[in-house]
């Protein structure tokens, strides 16, 4: 009788897994891709040409995730190709982050439906009506957020007019930054201007960050003098200036050839930026 051993010391090998190895182990020697000597037919495909090897080829890497002893023989066969992806979008541009990342499906229907409606003001103000005021308060901040990603910046302004009219709302300096940076890169200067205003009647005059986006603004509408005014308003207010504000006005007053005014800013944004640092002991 024959023992238990030799049986047990033997692989066990699936009949599907075992005639994947056959049909590997039967293909032709290859150059260095399989597709210039492996016909369609061998891959396991049902049609002609391209199509038929793709679809073999794709049974094949199925068969290498059941089975991963077939990983190594794939890799011998086909050292050129490299591991076996099983992602759907290899070699395909990931798609947008902010549909599954940012908005609710709520959210994107809604900004959808907003720019679809673009130019009908009649099925606009049904849209807001209807969908825009009953959205939840983290919904309708994504709503606003997208449409500023993609310079939306009629629907945006409408729909941030929308949100400081929500109960939940309360003067929020990051909220009129982002709004005011849209309207800014998009020349809109007489839109900032009304909503810089807007903000100082909210009582956020103070916020040196309100006022840098204002000077960002001027400078990407060619507008330098009016840019440094502002600058000099900030002071005068009694904030004191970021370091994104010294960016930005150094990096506008270059563009437009004001080298030596720069270089001025330079110097002053070095001595405040240094004295900032400086640690308060006790």
């Amino acid at each position: 009788m024959m023992s238990c051993t030799s049986h047990c010391s033997l692989p066990l090998i699936h009949p599907l897994q075992s005639h994947a190895i056959s049909h590997l182990q039967s293909l032709p020697p290859i150059g260095r891709s399989p597709f210039q000597s492996i016909s369609h037919h061998q891959l396991g495909g049902n049609s002609g040409g391209l199509f038929g090897c793709q679809f073999g080829l794709r049974r094949a890497a199925i068969g290498v995730r059941v089975f991963p002893q077939l990983g190594r023989m794939w890799m011998r066969r086909f050292p050129t190709l490299g591991p076996v992806c099983s992602s759907r979008n290899r070699g395909k541009p990931r798609g947008p982050l902010w549909r599954g990342r940012s908005l609710s499906n709520e959210s994107l229907r809604a900004v959808q439906d907003l720019k679809m409606a673009k130019g009908d003001e009649e099925r606009l103000g049904q849209i807001f009506r209807v969908k825009i005021s009953r959205l939840l308060k983290a919904d309708l901040l994504a709503v606003l957020g997208e449409l500023q990603r993609q310079d939306e910046c009629e629907l945006a302004v409408r729909v941030f007019d929308l949100v400081r009219k929500e109960i939940w709302y309360k003067p929020d300096v990051i909220l009129y930054a982002d709004m005011i940076a849209t309207l800014g890169r998009n020349h809109l200067i007489e839109e900032v201007e009304t909503l810089f205003n807007a903000s100082k009647e909210e009582g956020l005059q103070s916020h040196s960050r309100l006022y840098t986006e204002v000077v960002g603004a001027y400078f990407q509408s060619g507008m330098p003098l009016k840019a440094m005014e502002v600058y000099e308003n900030l002071k005068m207010s009694g904030c004191s200036p970021i370091e994104l504000t010294y960016t930005i006005l150094i990096k506008g007053l270059e563009r437009n050839g004001l080298f030596d005014l720069a270089a001025a800013i330079r110097k002053e944004s070095m001595q405040a930026l240094s004295a900032q640092e400086i640690p308060v002991s006790g």
